[in-house]
């Protein structure tokens, strides 16, 4: 209560009717490619997870076996849809601080208006950011809460055997990848903001700019 929601602060960025335009075919392009890699690792995950209990559990209840299956089915479609959110957020701040090195290279553009824009920019990844902390906590958490949960189910059934914990852990591997990717795409918009020139933070935004 109080604080601008994530919804709010991302929609900036979508919504925004004079930088959305010059970006919008470069973050669609990037989006597809995220959403076909979201569903991938959770098709992935799901026929992994069901190959497990079907293939290694014969003895195991079919109603006990539907319920399990249900339930990994919504944990991992709850986590691929906070993935792959994230990585549409990260998309389109990578594709605005790449449209805006772009422009800034233009001699044509105006130096009030790439002043004006770098500081739209800033505000709307400095909020964004802070707003997409718990999604970046549950995405963390979840892997290693599922992982911890199955050794510990494993270790209460006295299951040793090497081949069926890494049956029992494939799965899970998936949500693993998911979040390295999601990782490796935030790291993708720091470098993009690193890898502006030196003189947009500090003559477009110093007291040089006016001189």
């Amino acid at each position: 209560p109080g604080q601008q929601s994530v919804v709010q602060a991302t929609s900036e960025m979508f919504m925004h009717n004079v930088m959305l335009p010059d970006y919008v075919d470069l973050w669609l392009e990037r989006s597809r490619r995220s959403s076909c890699e979201v569903v991938f690792l959770w098709f992935l995950s799901v026929a992994a997870e069901t190959f497990v209990v079907f293939g290694t559990h014969a003895d195991m209840d079919p109603f006990k076996a539907a319920v399990h299956i249900v339930a990994y089915f919504i944990v991992a479609t709850a986590c691929s849809a906070v993935s792959l959110y994230f990585l549409l957020v990260c998309s389109a701040q990578a594709a605005m601080v790449d449209h805006y090195s772009a422009t800034a290279s233009d001699p044509a553009v105006a130096c009030q208006v790439l002043r004006h824009r770098w500081d739209q920019i800033q505000a709307i990844l400095r909020r964004s950011a802070q707003c997409l902390t718990p999604c970046l906590l549950i995405l963390t958490l979840s892997p290693v809460i599922v992982v911890v949960t199955s050794a510990f189910e494993l270790i209460m059934q006295n299951e040793y055997n090497a081949q069926r914990v890494l049956l029992e852990l494939l799965p899970k591997s998936f949500w693993a990848l998911g979040i390295i990717r999601v990782l490796s795409r935030i790291g993708e918009v720091t470098g993009n903001c690193d890898r502006l020139p030196v003189f947009l933070n500090s003559f477009l935004l110093g007291d040089g700019f006016e001189k």
